[in-house]
């Protein structure tokens, strides 16, 4: 009897000490897991906002250079007002860079925001030199203007895509720490599960807390905060999936992109919280007029893309395209009786007559949206003839 309850005695403490051991190496786990999991929500807000003040720089340039072909059509006070309001519109955003990015963002910062600065007086001296017919200097100035704008669009591009890139390293260095946490904790589970149910059941919840954590993690980093739909990273990635896979199939897809106008001025008259809830209403709009194999994405302030896989025709595209402008075209009421109208320019692109690759297919389809959005038109498709526009004074 001694013996048997010297021995019970034993197996207890050993049990115990077991517990103790599990206890530690379970609070270890969960330390690492709190650890890495604030390392990439960290690491994924900071490089999703370096990402959103370069879109942000791009969107100031590209209302510049519309604002810019405006003026050289219109003249006078039709033209030369929005021209003057929109000029430097990008620069808070590269100041911000240039102070919070990382290193290689702020040296980009050094060579982009002399650059934006001399082609926004470029566009100052277009103004300071008066209405009325292009004279040969106005011609000057505008070729010098887009030759500008071309070099600063590259650089912007480039950089967007560097932190794109950077963004997909992070994330993939982000799930190889998760699959080792998960790994860990399959090992602590084999351990003590035999021993102790109750050690392994609290593990079991751990694990599902680090897996819960990793994919709360990866959402984020590929959807847009605001609206819920995909954000930019996440559209490049679908597109680049979807193109090979037409490419394989012999497949057709199709590639809209959306600018809501006159939303600055909504911004402006009735301030940010009813600009973000027009963002939001329109988001739902989106959801609901495209296929459930669609991806509709925001891609930053009031443009929005949408990915069409699977297309039998060119009129399928265009068929979207029509149900999302009508959804956008209905009046939206606010909870407060205001109501707001939004219409947006939509500019298509189709894969492979359009384009070869996905960024040729995303640019061929903002070429068609600004076409649209300049000539007032529906629904754009691309063409090459849309490439000469912005060199017409």
């Amino acid at each position: 009897m001694p013996a048997r309850f010297t021995g019970g005695r034993g197996a207890a403490r050993m049990a115990i000490a077991g517990l103790a051991l599990s206890l530690l190496a379970l609070a270890a786990l969960a330390m690492a897991s709190n650890l890495v999991m604030q390392r990439a929500t960290s690491g994924v807000g900071r490089l999703n906002q370096i990402s959103d003040e370069w879109g942000q720089v791009f969107q100031s340039l590209n209302a510049e250079q519309d604002a810019m072909r405006d003026y050289l059509r219109a003249g006078s006070d039709v033209g030369r007002k929005p021209l003057a309001s929109v000029i430097g519109g990008g620069e808070p955003h590269l100041l911000w860079l240039s102070t919070h990015a990382d290193a290689d963002d702020r040296q980009a910062v050094t060579v982009v925001l002399p650059a934006y600065r001399s082609y926004g007086t470029t566009l100052h001296r277009m103004i300071e030199l008066g209405d009325g017919e292009a004279t040969t200097e106005l011609q000057l100035q505008a070729a010098q203007a887009d030759l500008a704008e071309q070099a600063l669009r590259k650089q912007i591009t480039a950089q967007m895509d560097r932190t794109r890139l950077e963004t997909t390293a992070f994330l993939e260095v982000a799930e190889t720490q998760n699959n080792r946490l998960r790994t860990a904790s399959l090992v602590m589970i084999v351990l003590v599960l035999l021993p102790l149910g109750l050690s392994a059941a609290v593990l079991v919840g751990y694990q599902r807390r680090i897996e819960r954590q990793a994919e709360a993690s990866r959402y984020q980093a590929l959807h847009d905060p605001l609206t819920g739909l995909a954000n930019r990273l996440l559209l490049h990635e679908q597109t680049d999936r979807a193109v090979r896979e037409a490419a394989r199939h012999d497949d057709r897809i199709a590639l809209l992109l959306i600018d809501l106008n006159r939303f600055k001025e909504v911004n402006d008259t009735l301030g940010h919280a009813v600009g973000d809830l027009l963002l939001q209403r329109v988001a739902e709009r989106l959801r609901t007029a495209v296929r459930d194999s669609d991806t509709a994405a925001r891609l930053g302030g009031d443009e929005f893309a949408v990915l069409l896989p699977r297309l039998s025709t060119t009129g399928d595209a265009l068929l979207v395209a029509r149900r999302i402008a009508d959804a956008f075209a209905e009046p939206i009421v606010l909870d407060d009786g205001q109501v707001l109208r939004s219409h947006g320019s939509i500019g298509i692109s189709i894969f492979p007559s359009d384009a070869s690759d996905a960024s040729q297919l995303l640019q061929h389809a903002d070429i068609a949206m600004y076409a649209a959005k300049r000539a007032g038109l529906g629904p754009t498709i691309y063409t090459a003839a849309l490439d000469e526009e912005p060199a017409a004074l």
